[in-house]
């Protein structure tokens, strides 16, 4: 990994680049540090000249609703109050709890629900695979599909998510049973089951937690 300072409207910023054997280049900004994925060979002084252009629509990204806050926390799509906490099954002391707390909280809540809906679009999709389902902390990916150790991981901020969103998720990654791509095939079997895919997707990229 390649590590260099990029200063964007007066404000520096560490980029930690990788490369790898892939045919797009990914920018991210994850909590005030650049991220950068791309082919080998890239050349960095051209991957500095493509921040220029980037960094407006990374700085918008990171400017959405946080799903937790010093008021209260998105579960499930929808917005619980800190006074209400108790009421709602969730711990009076969950935001001064440490990060690791917080995630294993969340995972608890989360599991059970990633189960089940597995369960049902698994049958509904004819899927006759045993997979087993991982819920762990993931900065940038929403779901994965390991296909030789069939395993299928979820991320734990899914948990803010409106349920339909999460079931998005779970279909997508069930979709790569039959097509381990993005092909046209692997996007009509994902409408054929997830029909609203497309606009529960631009929601997903807009970080917007609720229906």
């Amino acid at each position: 990994m390649k590590t260099l300072t990029f200063t964007y409207l007066h404000q520096s910023y560490p980029v930690h680049i990788r490369f790898k054997r892939q045919r797009k280049i990914y920018f991210r900004l994850i909590e005030d540090s650049i991220h950068i994925s791309a082919p080998l060979r890239t050349s960095t002084s051209f991957l500095v000249l493509q921040l220029d252009t980037v960094m407006e629509k990374l700085l918008k990204k990171t400017s959405f609703a946080k799903p937790i806050d010093a008021f209260g926390i998105f579960l499930f799509g929808t917005y619980i109050k800190k006074e209400d906490f108790l009421t709602k099954g969730i711990p009076s002391d969950f935001l001064e709890s440490s990060s690791i707390e917080q995630q294993q909280y969340l995972k608890k809540q989360l599991y059970p629900y990633v189960l089940k809906t597995f369960e049902h679009y698994r049958q509904a999709m004819h899927v006759d695979t045993t997979y087993k389902i991982s819920i762990r902390t993931m900065k940038t990916r929403l779901g994965s599909h390991a296909r030789r150790t069939k395993k299928l991981t979820f991320a734990t901020h899914l948990v803010h998510y409106h349920p339909q969103y999460i079931d998005a998720v779970i279909v997508h990654e069930l979709a790569h049973h039959f097509h381990f791509d993005h092909s046209p095939k692997f996007y009509s079997c994902l409408l054929h089951y997830f029909p609203q895919y497309k606009d529960v997707h631009a929601k997903l990229k807009a970080h917007q937690f609720y229906a």
